[in-house]
């Protein structure tokens, strides 16, 4: 369950949840990208897999379906005990620097002093330490992951982080590269609700453990039923 709260780092949980993220010795992490308003979509992921995991994280374009995660999580219990302890979000290209939700979540957020109450606050990227890896958070847009990931890959070097999790795209992608004996990984879960280039609509969760990463890719079928069913792939 998630307390519902951000924080100054603009993480959304208790401050006891995302530190003990940092060193949970099995971690598992939700990583979804690019809902664009089909909130349900995203509320049944959660509603399947985010119980068994640590973390969510959204990687953009999404904003308006976290404030309905959020709302419903703040109106009903049941719920909110689906949530992750930990949400990690960032500014997409079609997103806003803040949305309002219905109540003051940002009560325990210095940087939400003199905004209204109720304001979340969303940051162009993020980084989230899970087992002692750090994760670096964009959309990719600023970084031209149309075209490559050169320019995520310094990013991410230059904030000191082994595994990028980015979205824009709406393809999923999965690689590991070697970097001077440094294991990098760049993972993007794809597209939930428009998916491009014959992919599936999709998410993905990450499993990090002292010396291991992998990423698993979900299938989602039928993704506008209310009961969607969920399969693993590999991406192209």
């Amino acid at each position: 369950m998630n307390s519902l709260l951000q924080q100054k780092n603009y993480l959304i949980g208790s401050p006891q949840d995302i530190e003990a993220l940092k060193s949970t010795e099995h971690a598992r992490v939700l990583v979804v990208s690019d809902v664009h308003g089909k909130s349900s979509i995203l509320i049944n992921i959660v509603k399947q897999f985010g119980k068994s995991c640590n973390a969510l994280v959204l990687c953009g374009d999404s904003t308006y379906d976290l404030a309905e995660l959020l709302e419903q999580g703040n109106e009903n219990k049941d719920f909110c005990d689906f949530i992750p302890p930990v949400i990690a979000f960032i500014q997409g290209n079609g997103d806003p620097s803040t949305f309002p939700v219905s109540f003051d979540i940002g009560a325990q957020n210095p940087n939400a002093n003199g905004i209204l109450k109720g304001t979340v606050i969303v940051p162009p990227c993020q980084t989230l330490e899970v087992n002692g890896k750090n994760l670096f958070i964009v959309h990719g847009h600023h970084q031209g992951v149309d075209f490559g990931i050169d320019r995520l890959a310094y990013s991410m070097k230059e904030h000191n982080c082994q595994i990028a999790l980015f979205g824009h795209t709406h393809v999923p992608f999965n690689l590991m590269t070697d970097d001077e004996n440094t294991k990098n990984y760049f993972i993007n879960p794809g597209s939930c609700s428009r998916p491009r280039g014959g992919s599936p609509n999709s998410c993905a969760i990450l499993t990090i453990e002292k010396d291991f990463c992998d990423a698993a890719f979900i299938k989602i079928l039928t993704p506008l039923s209310n009961n969607p069913q969920f399969s693993i792939f590999t991406p192209n």
